[in-house]
């Protein structure tokens, strides 16, 4: 109504300007959403789709690098595709008859796309 009542005490050239602005507005916005709709999967990454309106993810893995629409609400979470390493050093235990025993550990994996 308010819109309606500063419309009618305009002239032609004032509406033509209104009309200009609310489209541009609703065009930038559109533009904004749709850029916003889409992810990006990293060379040597595996990725799953995350939505955070529903807090479901899609069991689909996307191994190839590049962009994809993922939607307004959803987001990738990312997983490396090669050997990643785990170490632990210099832990010092006890044995039963206690004796000081001194570790290092090194632990290899490698995440498989199907098993994500």
């Amino acid at each position: 109504v308010l819109v309606y009542a500063v419309m009618g005490r305009l002239n032609l050239k004032g509406r033509c300007l209104i009309g200009t602005v609310i489209i541009a507005a609703a065009v930038a916005t559109t533009v904004i959403l749709i850029a916003a709709s889409f992810g990006g999967v990293d060379e040597g990454q595996m990725c799953l789709i995350y939505s955070t309106d529903t807090r479901v993810v899609d069991p689909d893995p996307h191994i190839t690098p590049g962009k994809s629409f993922v939607g307004l609400f959803a987001d990738f979470i990312c997983f490396p595709k090669t050997i990643q390493t785990l170490q632990f050093g210099n832990m010092e235990v006890r044995t039963r008859e206690g004796m000081k025993l001194s570790l290092e550990m090194s632990i290899q994996y490698k995440l498989l796309a199907a098993e994500l």
